[in-house]
């Protein structure tokens, strides 16, 4: 995430980078409750988004003026390499400080964890995706916490029951549609998708170490001067605009749980 970005700008809210379990970048950063490994090179707590999908998604779900929540505090673990893939042990490792902190009572307060990741489940077996997978259990213990794990859907036109931690049991899969409200041709789908949000042709905060990178070699933009704000399109980006509503509602409704009935 580049917490630098104007669009993580506006008083009164923390945006920060408080962990990483990339191999050769790893910390925990967040003194307050107790992570104090700083990473090696302390620009990262500013930057640590070379491919750019980090500061793409945090800044739908919360950017200034793009986002949903603008008012939200935002903390990012990155689990995700500068070539956009990473672990399954690195991803539960995630979700697993996340649960860490809530049961705690070190972070309070509606928590909502956006996930916009995933990969196929080998087993094939709908109920071990759901239930079973490494993925899917952390993600049912956080909602057992109380905590809402909104999950992208995935790209591949396929079931999203085959595909974690889309197909969690507990989590909120998002696919994507389009301004038209039609759902996205490569947009995954089936019986393990809650709802579908914006994410055909959306305007997204770019973070300036990606401008170069080859994933964003073809990458539209607002501005094709400054190179600040970027056009995408996935699931990745429908999930964190979930995830920012059921924020809001949390707000109003006081609970997680409440909220995402509501939705």
């Amino acid at each position: 995430l580049e917490t630098s970005h104007e669009e993580f700008g506006g008083s009164g809210r923390e945006v920060r980078n408080v962990g990483s379990v990339v191999e050769g970048e790893e910390f925990w950063y967040w003194p307050e409750v107790g992570w104090e490994v700083p990473p090696a090179n302390e620009s990262l707590l500013v930057n640590n988004d070379v491919y750019g999908h980090g500061t793409h998604c945090t800044g739908m779900c919360g950017g200034l003026t793009l986002g949903v929540a603008p008012r939200a505090n935002l903390y990012h673990i990155k689990v995700l390499g500068d070539d956009g893939y990473g672990t399954s042990e690195g991803v539960v490792s995630a979700f697993d400080s996340v649960a860490e902190l809530v049961s705690t009572g070190k972070l309070e307060g509606s928590t909502v964890v956006s996930v916009s990741l995933g990969g196929y489940c080998d087993h094939g077996d709908p109920e071990y995706c759901a239930l079973r997978a490494p993925e899917s259990r952390a993600v049912n213990s956080l909602a057992d916490l109380g905590v809402g794990v909104v999950v992208s859907a995935g790209n591949d036109g396929d079931d999203a029951c085959f595909y974690t931690p889309a197909a969690a049991r507990s989590a909120l899969t998002v696919g994507a549609s389009d301004y038209t409200d039609v759902v996205a041709w490569w947009s995954n789908y089936g019986s393990c998708v809650d709802l579908v949000g914006p994410g055909v042709d959306v305007a997204l905060a770019q973070t300036s170490s990606a401008v170069h990178s080859e994933y964003y070699y073809f990458q539209d933009y607002v501005d094709d001067d400054a190179k600040r704000v970027a056009v995408s399109s996935g699931t990745s980006f429908s999930a964190p605009a979930v995830s920012g509503t059921l924020a809001l509602y949390a707000e109003l409704l006081g609970e997680v749980p409440a909220a995402s009935d509501a939705l």
